[in-house]
């Protein structure tokens, strides 16, 4: 019997190594793709995405950017817009282009961004530099899916695959941070107890040698003090009177 336990415990201690190892993987997964999947990381790629985009525009799409501009800002009713803020532009552009074909969404952001990012000349319009410092995420986010739909699509579909991934690392590693107790030893029982509430605004009353504290507070007393104190005339008296009482 002895040589089964001895074994049994070397397979425990082994068994828990490689639980800690598991645990260390699975941590460093889950903090490896939080810093993937954060929003700075986030920004810089589909930052990447629409920059790559409009690198790619051609001399003719250059040259007809400021008349496309004109034509997207002509119904765009915002102050800041007609005072030539191109920030607020981009803030609004995602609202202002609603109903639009995908054909001319496309265009009408592709002349945006190339004058936002300073590759053709912004005319009247200042924009912040670089541009996208003040775009929300989301702004980001459907601007990449405008100017790059197919590339934004494997990059949503790759980020979803990431996050479950990140979500199971971290279920993993909740699931086996603390280790599986597994004793021997017999389990002893929690010693029982009575509650016994002493009522009389004097303290302890002291009866066969178990102190009670009074102004109502309730005592705890264990199997052995309970019996000694039924033995008491003291006791039985407070009891007798209401100002000892045993709770349920």
């Amino acid at each position: 019997m002895k040589t089964l336990i001895n074994e049994f415990q070397t397979a425990a201690a082994q068994l828990d190594e490689k639980r800690r190892a598991l645990h260390r993987a699975a941590a460093q997964r889950r903090d490896e793709l939080a810093g993937q999947l954060c929003d700075d990381a986030q920004r810089r790629a589909l930052v990447d995405m629409i920059d790559n985009m409009i690198e790619q525009a051609d001399e003719a799409t250059r040259t007809a950017a400021p008349l496309k501009i004109q034509q997207f800002t002509a119904s765009i009713v915002h102050p800041s817009v007609k005072a030539g803020d191109g920030a607020v532009l981009l803030d609004v552009f995602i609202d202002a282009a609603r109903g639009y074909t995908d054909s001319r969404r496309y265009d009408a952001l592709q002349a945006c961004l190339l004058m936002a990012s300073g590759r053709v000349e912004a005319g009247l319009f200042n924009f912040s530099k670089p541009y996208h410092d003040r775009l929300t995420l989301a702004t980001l986010d459907a601007f990449a899916g405008i100017i790059d739909a197919a590339r934004h699509k494997r990059y949503t579909a790759h980020r979803a695959a990431l996050l479950a991934e990140q979500a199971e690392a971290a279920r993993l590693a909740e699931l086996i941070a603390a280790p599986v107790v597994i004793t021997l030893e017999p389990e002893t029982a929690a010693p029982e107890t009575i509650a016994i509430r002493y009522s009389e605004e004097q303290t302890p009353l002291v009866a066969a040698g178990v102190a009670l504290k009074g102004y109502g507070t309730v005592n705890h007393v264990t199997r052995e003090q309970f019996d000694r104190l039924q033995g008491s005339p003291l006791y039985a008296a407070g009891v007798q009177c209401g100002s000892i009482e045993v709770m349920p």
